[in-house]
């Protein structure tokens, strides 16, 4: 029996957590340790969380608990009840932001149920601010649980060599599949006009202001379609701004997304933009992937790795407004090489990111 906190908040990691609970191994009995969000005044995204609990997958041998984000006693009695004759805890780690929820459970492996293994995955080492003292922290922190891990997931090389030269532990590099699904031998064509999107949570660190800057001299150029969809945590005045200026070439999708409004956009779009500052991988990118987008990344973090540093999709040599400029222009110039780039990303994403992978690597050591 595998038993697996999961996280609050909408996104990427939650959406893993998600898939995880959608494509349960059948050999496992899943137990789920839910957040229960009781503080509206923290996140203004509880009507969202609320539309994800609905979608939460359980079956009819998982337990499926709440625990109380900030009351440590009782997320302990929590653990204790689901985690009495459990093998593993599966804990996905992404964040300090983590611990009024990692305090509890870094107690309960250690003093009150030393028996049970700890599959760690590890999705972030530091958080995307940059902050000294949090580094301080998110190492300190981390230190404690990989020292205590049975086994460790990470999901890109570079946090892979971290792990081994700050902490002397070997991890295991696993794909991170989307969970969505996906026909392989639909129709890959081009839209008139193109449509380009920058799709996820619009965040500083995700290069949103240069994007805006690139998408508003290419729009000015081409009779192009720019969509931004996913929740703005960032940048609504910029973005604002450019809606004004284009109108109708510009569509905005800005409020929590279901996965019907998802799947419309991705599989209506040509182009993905991923121009991060900071990244350790992206759940946004590997869903663009999957369903056939040509995309731009910037070489950060774990994102070359994603896309074989450039040979899947278009790999940004210098990470500017410029650069962005050029490679757009490439491709909306060579539509050809737009179809192109689109059956490669299908064909490869949906090979090497599957759940079918994740699930070999994960039963090769767990079993």
């Amino acid at each position: 029996m595998v038993l697996l906190p999961s996280l609050f908040n909408k996104g990427g990691i939650f959406n893993h957590t998600l898939g995880v609970s959608k494509n349960q191994n059948p050999m496992f009995d899943w137990r789920f340790l839910r957040i229960k969000y009781q503080y509206p005044w923290i996140n203004k995204r509880k009507k969202n969380l609320k539309k994800d609990d609905n979608n939460f997958h359980v079956t009819k041998k998982t337990s499926a608990k709440y625990m109380n984000w900030f009351s440590p006693i009782s997320t302990l009695k929590r653990l204790n009840k689901l985690g009495k004759d459990a093998d593993f805890i599966y804990l996905p780690y992404w964040t300090i932001a983590m611990m009024p929820f990692l305090v509890p459970i870094y107690f309960y492996i250690k003093y009150i149920n030393k028996r049970i293994k700890l599959i760690l995955e590890i999705h972030n080492i530091f958080d995307h601010f940059e902050i000294s003292y949090s580094k301080k922290i998110s190492l300190l922190i981390l230190r404690k649980f990989v020292n205590r891990s049975k086994v460790i997931f990470t999901h890109a090389l570079s946090h892979q060599k971290f792990i081994k030269n700050n902490f002397g532990k070997e991890t295991i590099i696993v794909p991170l599949p989307s969970n969505f699904k996906i026909d392989r031998n639909r129709p890959l064509g081009i839209n008139k006009p193109i449509k380009i999107v920058f799709y996820g949570l619009v965040r500083k660190y995700k290069g949103i202001k240069k994007v805006i800057e690139a998408m508003d001299i290419i729009l000015e150029k081409y009779n192009v379609q720019f969509i931004i969809a996913g929740e703005v945590w960032w940048g609504d005045k910029i973005i604002k701004n450019l809606k004004s200026k284009y109108n109708n070439k510009v569509s905005l999708k800005l409020n929590f997304m279901s996965d019907n409004e998802v799947i419309d956009v991705l599989s209506n779009s040509d182009i993905g933009l991923f121009c991060y500052e900071t990244a350790s991988q992206s759940g946004a990118l590997i869903d663009a992937l999957s369903f056939g987008l040509a995309v731009l990344v910037s070489d950060v973090g774990g994102l070359s790795e994603t896309i074989q540093y450039g040979k899947i999709g278009v790999l940004l040599k210098e990470n500017n407004v410029k650069e962005i400029v050029k490679e757009l222009t490439i491709l909306i110039e060579n539509e050809d090489e737009i179809i192109s780039l689109k059956n490669l990303s299908i064909n490869y994403a949906l090979d090497q990111y599957s759940w079918k992978k994740y699930y070999e690597k994960f039963n090769h050591v767990i079993l």
